[in-house]
């Protein structure tokens, strides 16, 4: 037991990053017992049957569909949802919350553990459990909707910019930089203004940098 507690004393690191992904496991697996015993394996979010029917018109007409819900919003969540459907019509919505929570709790993960390296590690944990068990942000994993993946989205992009900064390495930040300019494009697919923001982010991380 002594030299255990020396150990974990002395990698301290090792320490955080087994106890976050061991809550972002738990997370997930509770979030499958949800999934599971909801009707639909899913809950429809703010706009979810709105994406619903984008992506049955996508799916009758194909991706150049008259449909007009597809004039007006992003096109990009009914395409994912359309993809998704390749692997099982019957499993759409249990296949998509279970990917989307699964994203979160990987994004949650790598950006807490990225945050332990930092001064800020003392606050990491809470930070941890704030972004898991905060109803607002975890559980929009389960429901129809982009919101979700945004989320991961900026929470990695928060995590590669931290690995750099705290890594003083030419070869992370360019590898970091371009992992950042394509999560920023994948959820701005979904949301279009987060371009915007995206690039502003990473131009200021280029000037810092």
């Amino acid at each position: 037991m002594a030299s255990k507690s020396k150990r974990a004393l002395m990698n301290p690191k090792r320490e955080f990053k087994k106890t976050f992904f061991y809550w972002a496991v738990a997370i997930f697996i509770v979030k499958l017992i949800t999934i599971f015993n909801i009707q639909g394996n899913a809950w429809l979010g703010a706009d979810g049957e709105n994406y619903i029917s984008a992506y049955e018109a996508l799916l009758r007409d194909g991706l150049f569909s008259s449909e007009r819900l597809l004039h007006y919003w992003p096109a990009g969540y009914p395409i994912f949802l359309l993809m998704i459907s390749f692997l099982g019509k019957a499993w759409l919505f249990a296949t998509l919350t279970i990917l989307q929570s699964l994203i979160y709790s990987a994004a949650v993960f790598y950006f807490t553990y990225q945050l332990s390296k930092t001064k800020l590690r003392n606050y990491s944990f809470l930070v941890m459990l704030f972004l898991l068990l905060n109803p607002t942000l975890s559980l929009a994993s389960i429901c129809v909707g982009y919101e979700s993946l945004a989320a991961s989205g900026l929470l990695i992009t928060l995590g590669l910019l931290i690995q750099d900064l705290t890594s003083n390495s030419s070869k992370v930040f360019k590898r970091n930089i371009i992992l950042a300019a394509i999560t920023i494009g994948f959820i701005s697919f979904f949301q279009p203004r987060l371009l915007l923001s995206g690039l502003v982010g990473i131009a200021i991380w280029v000037l810092v940098r």
